[in-house]
């Protein structure tokens, strides 16, 4: 079949030459059969013309081998609608609810850095369904061109073919000065060099919107640093992205964000409305933090919502389920013993 917005199309009197591997490529492909008859069609179709083209598909299904299928698989194929989407956040109702959440913590639990889950759209206006932790590759079949890229990928024939070995060069060694001891040392972790007052930022994670459309500080962002004072005088290492990331570059940004995240034990989400908990970057902050606790990577972990102006009704369905508090004069002192209860005790 060829691909196009709207249908696919079977190829006759084609013949693709390809150098395929000595073993057909094992791919799984998780849908949501619920989606649409259309949707289910056009999902068979597609397994069938991998399977015509070499690559063994096999397609989700309910039956209590699924988790030797997804470890049998080399790639898994998700195929994203919205759907299946607010299915796996527990937004949609319908039945395949255990083997979604599954795949979900196990896709999590490879921190989103593993080639194995590969998002897959039909169409366009699917993109903003792939999940946060895989949205910088995903694969939109409108052509047959958008096609023959995932089949390269799936089959390693991406890229060009490599040249004769050429002899190893040898470089010139980088002279260095010899260390003196009793000073700070030199080498770091981007949070390492970020130390406030001899306490790393490991603690808890405020995660909040900086600044409005206009680009002027939010409403969050005041009561954000009223929750950062208060919690470092009680002498909590705290993750304040004004005051922790000052002068970092976009890079290192995100790589403190990062290790924030993944050191915190503790995230407290802050908001003023729903728009703001659910813009680009905090969600990603508190549901990070929250996917990693239903993987079971912390166990343990806890995510509290703050918040002013808004009822938690409002609240993103899955911050629904945390301990909720309204800023008020009383507030702090209660997030704060709530928060010393998550902590591990020393």
């Amino acid at each position: 079949m060829t691909f196009d917005n709207a249908f696919l199309f079977p190829i006759r009197g084609k013949r693709i030459v390809r150098n395929m591997p000595l073993s057909a490529p094992r791919v799984f492909i998780s849908y949501d059969r619920h989606d649409s008859p259309e949707h289910e069609e056009r999902v068979l179709r597609f397994a069938q013309r991998l399977r015509i083209d070499g690559i063994d598909a096999q397609i989700d299904r309910p039956t209590r081998w699924m988790p030797d299928l997804l470890n049998w698989a080399q790639f898994v194929l998700l195929i994203c609608t919205e759907t299946y989407y607010r299915r796996f956040r527990h937004e949609e109702p319908g039945t395949g609810g255990n083997w979604e959440e599954f795949i979900w913590s196990e896709m999590y639990r490879a921190k989103g850095h593993a080639t194995k889950f590969v998002p897959v759209v039909f169409r366009s206006q699917d993109k903003e369904f792939v999940p946060e932790r895989l949205s910088d590759k995903f694969y939109l079949l409108d052509s047959e061109e958008h096609y023959l890229e995932l089949y390269r990928f799936l089959t390693g024939q991406v890229g060009v073919s490599l040249p004769e070995l050429g002899p190893v060069k040898e470089l010139a060694w980088k002279e260095l000065e010899p260390p003196t001891f009793g000073g700070e040392d030199e080498k770091r972790s981007v949070l390492g060099e970020l130390r406030e007052g001899g306490s790393t930022p490991s603690d808890v994670f405020i995660a909040f919107k900086d600044l409005d459309e206009k680009g002027a500080p939010t409403r969050d962002a005041e009561i954000a640093r009223d929750v950062y004072g208060f919690l470092t005088a009680k002498g909590l290492g705290v993750f304040f992205s004004p005051v922790t990331l000052e002068n970092l570059g976009t890079w290192a940004y995100k790589q403190a964000i990062d290790e924030a995240l993944d050191s915190a034990k503790v995230l407290v989400a802050i908001g003023t409305s729903a728009d703001h908990l659910n813009s680009e970057w905090v969600r990603y902050e508190w549901d990070s933090s929250y996917s990693d606790i239903l993987s079971g990577v912390k166990p343990n972990g806890k995510v509290f919502t703050y918040i002013e102006g808004m009822t938690t009704a409002a609240l993103p369905r899955a911050l629904r389920q945390t301990q909720t508090f309204f800023h008020l004069s009383e507030s702090l002192q209660k997030l704060f013993n709530f928060i010393i209860k998550a902590l591990p005790r020393s």
